[in-house]
């Protein structure tokens, strides 16, 4: 049975205390709601940006590797009548950067969670992102005072056509 913000924090305080006392309440509701989603699930998936989509079968030692494939098991999960329980696992210190969100939609038995093996034991958990780097750690020049911009891109040499047809 699920609890409210009330039964496991108590009334919620005015927002105009944000950080003194609206913040630890929040924390702890958050905290104690998410110890209490079950990771045993009927199926459970494992993804790894060392995985593979194609040969892997998303156990633990053939993890897939994309948000793609994730969401694709999801809507098929999701078209069945008698869709099964499931928790997909993304391993920590890994990175996704893909061009696409996880949509669960009405599916109430679903958890999304990360997972250490020995390599990732104290890593960060897993980063979703849209977002990718530009620039190598070598592509930012000074500006001064702090403030960096963006090294010049590099140019084409004089005369290359880098393959084009004239």
């Amino acid at each position: 049975m699920s609890q409210t913000a009330i039964q496991i924090a108590g009334p919620m305080p005015a927002i105009t205390s944000f950080l003194g006392t609206w913040c630890p309440w929040y924390r702890k509701v958050l905290s104690t709601r998410l110890a209490n989603v079950p990771l045993a699930r009927a199926t459970t998936l494992y993804f790894s940006q060392a995985g593979n989509d194609s040969t892997g079968n998303g156990t633990l030692a053939t993890p897939y590797k994309t948000l793609a494939k994730a969401q694709a098991i999801l809507t098929a999960n999701a078209a069945n009548a008698n869709y099964a329980s499931l928790a997909l696992r993304f391993r920590r210190g890994d990175v996704w950067k893909e061009g696409i969100g996880l949509f669960v939609g009405s599916q109430n038995n679903i958890t999304l969670t990360d997972y250490s093996d020995t390599s990732t034991a104290n890593k960060v958990r897993p980063r979703f992102t849209m977002f990718s780097i530009a620039y190598g750690t070598s592509g930012w020049t000074s500006a001064g005072n702090g403030r960096y911009t963006p090294a010049p891109m590099p140019t084409r040499s004089a005369g290359c056509d880098c393959g084009t047809t004239r």
